[in-house]
């Protein structure tokens, strides 16, 4: 036995200690902890016939989501024709409103109708600010859809959640 292991004497059979970091001698199995995601495997190798073992390592944290865009709530598919204005909060889509209001069209993507406002000139999904229909408007073409990016401050509500004041219901 090396000058730096210490023998044991157990109940039902002797253990030795080896140096913290030593390799593994005759007989031994050096195990370290598992890591977690993120974290670091702990332990060292065992001494001459014993084990060390170390703990599980800690999680890391979690990677971010990437930030969210109009794009990505509201794709471009009927009834959304184009998205025309993104702001930091907002999406203004050019959508047809035959057969849905834009608070059903706002709702089915996660978020809420702020206004609606026709398009001028007729089907060129430029907003008419001076015409404005009101989120349950419903009947034309095309006209604008002013819905929320994300709901309130956090990310898109889930169907069949609505956002409502900003609060997912």
């Amino acid at each position: 036995m090396a000058a730096s292991c210490a023998t044991i004497l157990g109940i039902d059979q002797d253990y030795s200690l080896g140096d913290p970091g030593g390799a593994g001698g005759l007989g031994g199995t050096a195990t370290g902890g598992s890591a977690g995601s993120g974290g670091t495997a702990g332990g060292g190798p065992g001494g001459s016939g014993g084990t060390a073992a170390g703990g599980s390592g800690g999680s890391g944290a979690a990677g971010g989501s990437p930030p969210l865009s109009c794009a990505a709530q509201y794709p471009v598919a009927p009834p959304i024709q184009q998205i025309t204005e993104e702001t930091a909060s907002t999406c203004n889509l050019c959508v047809s409103t035959v057969g849905q209001s834009c608070r059903q069209i706002c709702a089915a993507n996660g978020g809420e109708c702020l206004d609606s406002h026709n398009d001028n000139p007729n089907d060129s999904c430029v907003i008419d600010p001076s015409d404005v229909l009101g989120c349950d408007h419903q009947g034309f073409s095309s006209e604008i859809c002013t819905c929320t990016l994300g709901c309130g401050a956090g990310p898109p509500c889930t169907p069949p959640a609505e956002c409502t004041g900003g609060v997912c219901q």
